[in-house]
């Protein structure tokens, strides 16, 4: 109708003779399909385009286009959590939100001036004081620092530092979001780091981290005294690219996780023998700083890898693709939640020693029955097995092949020589890796924040949101996997060794791609629904 927004049926025909058409043209768009489904691709964010599509067509039997499901998805999720813009406007008020329901706690936001005295978003740093608290109350001083890329509609790279507690379990103590991870944004978080932490300097601190440049150099100058490590997996990423094999490879974990010169030494000669370019490599980067080295009781830690940094990528990965301040929210509610859940498991512990702790030292005691130790004098002993031998100081809680040092936990061999003094090795674990220890760690609550309809305006110019940074191709959300990981597509089988045919000459040992020959037609059988006869002579599918 012209006067009014209805249709009028001014004709009937009940019977049709011509073909039913599914597509509608401009009257199906990617508003009308959000408006309808909102509420599904609301409650399932990560709906795939063809499930819409699928309830588009049950529901009124019209046929959509996957782009046009891509854009109704989008748009459904950016109506119910809000523009981009709005987002970033917002950012202040959220800061002031969390340090006036979590009091004690650092926000910290950076940005840039542009042209016609406008604000852009750079980057923002939280560190809620429940985390603080725990951290100091109750953690090893030991650090994994990492950062991850954001996916779209958000940019840049999420910097993260991580701890383990007294389970061995993550325990995430602030993130940060930057525009870029490079040396000026990696100095700017841990200057904030160590404010928060209270460690001028890096003094008595272990940093676990990747090989990044700049991260190296920040640690340089923010944190010198800090004990700085390297993942192992990702010098071996590096290493493999030109030195690769198993023998190799093999040799290459064995020396990172060797824990006494003796071993280390020794595969380290047998990568010179087996190959000097990649002992010369593994030289220059100084195996040191990735292997395991002795450092005192309360920042112990064991691990090569940079694992628990890459465990709260993990978990966070289903948050990285929302806008920002949904992003940050779901974060905190994450640990939040977590927190909440750790101190329940710990209210039902069996004993007073970490479940994961008492899991490993019974493996080391099972392990002691190889081992035989002998009495020295004092407090020190022999623990021998054919021709090794360790030597044991009980008073000290020191092992010659320091695994006592490096993870706080009596070895196979110190759980020899406790025996043997009729003494119980659950009485060397260190205070770290028990229930008071671990209580006074997640002591401190998260407090609750309340919604975005309860914020208070912030007077200070709202930011933009940052400039795009346009990359050449498509924009990936999946992350860019190594060569030796292969993929998810599915397995692919190796045409290695395989015979070829070439379907343009008939011909075995090539393809029609290389193919110089003339073609030959292709032989069709006079009747193709005869089936072939069986080995026996018999026709198919006789008894």
């Amino acid at each position: 109708m012209k006067n009014e927004d209805s249709f009028q049926v001014i004709s009937l025909k009940d019977e049709h003779t011509c073909v039913r058409n599914f597509r509608f043209g401009s009257l199906i768009n990617y508003k009308w399909i959000g408006k309808e489904f909102g509420d599904k691709i609301r409650a399932n964010p990560n709906i795939r385009l063809v499930d819409i599509a699928d309830l588009v067509m049950k529901k009124y039997k019209c046929q959509v286009t996957p782009n046009q499901c891509r854009k109704a998805k989008d748009w459904g999720l950016s109506k119910y959590e809000k523009s981009i813009e709005q987002h970033y406007s917002l950012l202040r008020s959220y800061g002031d939100e969390l340090l006036s329901s979590n009091p004690g706690s650092t926000v910290k936001m950076g940005v840039t001036n542009g042209l016609d005295e406008k604000v852009f978003f750079d980057k923002m740093y939280v560190c809620l004081n429940g985390l603080k608290e725990g951290w100091k109350n109750g953690c090893r001083r030991v650090i994994a620092l990492d950062g991850c890329f954001l996916k779209k509609p958000n940019q840049g790279e999420l910097l993260t530092a991580i701890r383990r507690d007294g389970n061995n379990h993550i325990f995430p103590i602030a993130w940060a979001v930057v525009s870029v991870e490079n040396k000026q944004n990696w100095t700017w978080f841990l200057e904030l780091i160590s404010l928060d932490l209270e460690v001028e300097g890096g003094v008595g601190l272990t940093l676990m981290s990747d090989q990044h440049k700049g991260l190296i150099e920040a640690v340089k100058d923010i944190m010198p005294h800090a004990e700085h490590r390297q993942c192992a997996r990702h010098i071996y990423e590096n290493f493999r690219k030109q030195y690769s094999g198993v023998e190799l490879r093999n040799l290459f974990w064995a020396v990172s996780k060797s824990s006494y010169p003796v071993l280390f030494d020794t595969n380290m000669e047998k990568i010179k023998d087996a190959n000097p370019n990649a002992f010369k490599y593994l030289s220059d980067k100084n195996p040191k700083s990735w292997s395991r080295a002795f450092f005192e009781t309360d920042r112990a830690c064991e691990a090569v890898e940079n694992g628990f940094s890459e465990c709260f990528n993990a978990v966070i990965l289903l948050c990285r693709h929302k806008p920002i301040i949904t992003m940050l929210e779901s974060i905190r509610v994450i640990v939040m939640e977590r927190m909440n859940v750790m101190r329940r498991l710990a209210e039902n512990w069996v004993g007073d020693i970490a479940p994961n702790i008492a899991r490993t030292l019974e493996r080391n005691k099972d392990h002691h029955k190889y081992w035989h130790a002998i009495f020295a004098g004092g407090f020190e002993f022999e623990v021998r097995h054919k021709n090794e031998a360790f030597k044991v100081n009980e008073q000290r809680k020191t092992c010659s092949c320091r695994m006592w040092q490096l993870s706080g936990i009596p070895c196979a061999h110190a759980c020899s020589a406790i025996f043997a003094i009729n003494k119980s090795p659950e009485d060397y674990i260190p205070v770290w890796f028990r229930k008071e220890m671990y209580m006074r760690t997640y002591s401190a609550y998260l407090r609750p924040v309340g919604g975005i309809t309860s914020w208070v305006p912030n007077q200070l110019n709202k930011p933009l949101s940052p400039v795009t940074r346009t990359m050449p191709g498509r924009p990936k959300r999946k992350r860019r996997r190594a060569a030796h990981e292969g993929s998810n597509s599915g397995v692919r089988i190796s045409k290695v060794g395989a015979s070829m045919t070439c379907s343009k000459c008939l011909e075995h040992g090539h393809n029609k791609r290389s193919c110089t020959n003339n073609p030959k037609e292709k032989v069709v059988k006079a009747n193709n629904s005869v089936r072939r006869p069986r080995k026996d002579g018999k026709p198919s599918g006789a008894e």
